[in-house]
């Protein structure tokens, strides 16, 4: 089991005042996570919470398991957030990731997942939504 903590506090660009509140190169961040492995099994949580000044701020949470059977690995994910990031909205996202080791340091791994922003008010259509995938080789020397 594992439980980790961490503030990385405010940051501030080297031209702007000190005590300037939350302007745009200010950043706070707090996060907290914890994990737990038992044999092929493995769960692990997160929460943060951010403020990124005027265009980026809110807070989040997800949780991710994977199981090991023979050589391949299964994981699945969820994550939920509240707020902006890069000035985007945030909201669910979810997959389903394998990875198997070929031998010689090579490995195939792929997943699929959905990201769904959050809906803005009086929105009459889903368009924020979209599913990714990815399929390829990893190598470790």
């Amino acid at each position: 089991a594992a439980l980790d903590l961490n503030d990385d506090g405010d940051t501030e660009d080297a031209g702007e005042a000190k005590g300037a509140g939350n302007a745009v190169g200010q950043n706070s961040t707090i996060t907290a996570s914890a994990g737990f492995s038992q044999g092929a099994f493995s769960v692990n949580a997160i929460y943060s919470d951010w403020d990124g000044g005027a265009l980026t701020g809110g807070q989040g949470y997800g949780v991710d398991a994977s199981f090991t059977t023979g050589a391949v690995t299964i994981t699945a994910v969820y994550s939920n957030a509240d707020g902006r990031s890069a000035g985007k909205a945030l909201g669910d996202s979810y997959g389903f990731v394998f990875s198997m080791p070929l031998g010689g340091g090579l490995t195939v791994a792929g997943g699929i997942g959905s990201i769904r922003e959050n809906a803005i008010v009086g929105a009459t259509a889903d368009t924020a939504s979209r599913t990714v995938a990815d399929l390829g080789l990893t190598m470790s020397f």
